[in-house]
Parts: C-alpha cells; structure tokens; sequence
C-alpha cells in the first residue's frame, strides 16, 4: 500500500529544510566577503578611519568587474595565524582598542586586478602577500614609502623608487619566469634586464651583494 501524497510531500520538505541548514552554516564557516568584513571592522572601531577606507580601495582595485568577490575566511584584525587581514601596533583610545594593519596575506584569490596607490596608508605595513594572483599594472611608488615593510611576494611590474625603503629585507618576484629574491642580498640573475642601475640602489645601507 502506497503512502499518503502528503506524507510524501512532508517528507520531502523536511530534507529540504534539513539541506538548506547544512548549507546555511557551511556558508558561514567558510567566510564572508572582503567588504563585508570591512564594515565588521569598521563597525567595531578596531582600525583607523584612515586604513578602512584604504581597504575599501585595496578590495574595489584588487578584483575586475567580472571577477568573483573575494572572500576572507577570518575577520579582519582576527589574531589567528592564518588571518588574511593581521594587525598590531595597538592602543587605545576612548576604551576602544585601535589596531593597524600590519599583513596582508592574500595569495591565490584569482585577483586580476591591481594595487590602489593608497597602499601606503597601511603605515605599519609588514608583510604584503599577493602570490599567484594575475595583477596587472605596476606595483605603485607609493608601497616605497612603506617603512616597515619587510615581505613583499607578488607578481606585478616594479618601479625602481620602490628601492628606497632600507626596510625591505626580503623581495621576491617572479616575473617572465625569472626570480628576483632579496634578503640583505640582491640577485637578479637570470633575467632579461637592460638599462643602467637606478641611483636609488645608493641608498640601500643594508645592501650587502649586489
């Protein structure tokens, strides 16, 4: 003997609602957008208003019209080590404590896009992690005047003023299939480069081999 229609139709929307919750929470365990998490931040006051609009430009620039949106599996400012977004430098002001952002980690996101100038205002700016991303454009002069920034992997057009900042202790690049690394030793071997060396290289005190 048969079931009931609706017994079956119960049944059916039962599983349903049941697919829909699993979905729902992996959803939210696998993250949210990149402006979603900068409204987070913005909301809780952890960053400076200064820095939440240079994300805001760092997210619109870094992604083409028609590419998907990026996602962040954690908050912004989240002390996990695996944090895309990572901040230091803390303080408080008003009972509320104020952080700056000091990595980016943000390797193999399909971004096509580019580096808004505004990258500098990240001042605090240690590491930058754009690896295995399409970019296109140059990297702007403006990441020179990151004094703290030590880490840079990205695959990008590089300006030569960006040799000003003694601070960078390690760059790596590739580019055309060649590796430029630098870590108080600058190789750029295996390339294709021509012209003269840049005058800027004169203010690299830390350069131990050229």
């Amino acid at each position: 003997m048969s079931k009931p229609i609706g017994s079956e139709w119960s049944v059916m929307l039962i599983s349903i609602l049941f697919l829909l919750n699993y979905l729902l929470l992996w959803q939210l365990g696998s993250g949210a957008s990149f402006d979603d998490r900068i409204d987070e931040a913005a909301r809780s006051g952890s960053l400076p208003d200064d820095e939440v609009s240079a994300l805001r430009l760092l997210s619109k620039n870094l992604l083409s019209k028609d590419t998907m949106q990026l996602t962040l599996t954690y908050p912004i400012c989240s002390p996990e080590k695996h944090a895309e977004i990572r901040c230091d430098y803390c303080h408080s002001i008003k009972n509320q404590s104020v952080c700056s952002v000091t990595i980016i980690n943000l390797p193999s996101k399909n971004l096509d896009g580019s580096i808004d100038p505004s990258i500098d205002l990240f001042e605090k700016l240690e590491a930058l992690n754009l690896f295995n991303n399409q970019l296109s454009g140059e990297i702007p002069a403006t990441l020179g005047n990151l004094q703290y920034l030590k880490i840079l992997y990205v695959k990008a057009l590089i300006p030569c003023s960006i040799f000003i900042n003694d601070g960078m202790h390690r760059l790596c690049l590739f580019l055309n299939h060649g590796t430029m690394t630098v870590l108080n030793i600058r190789n750029l071997s295996s390339n294709s480069l021509t012209g003269s060396i840049p005058p800027n290289l004169t203010k690299l005190h830390n350069l131990e081999y050229l």
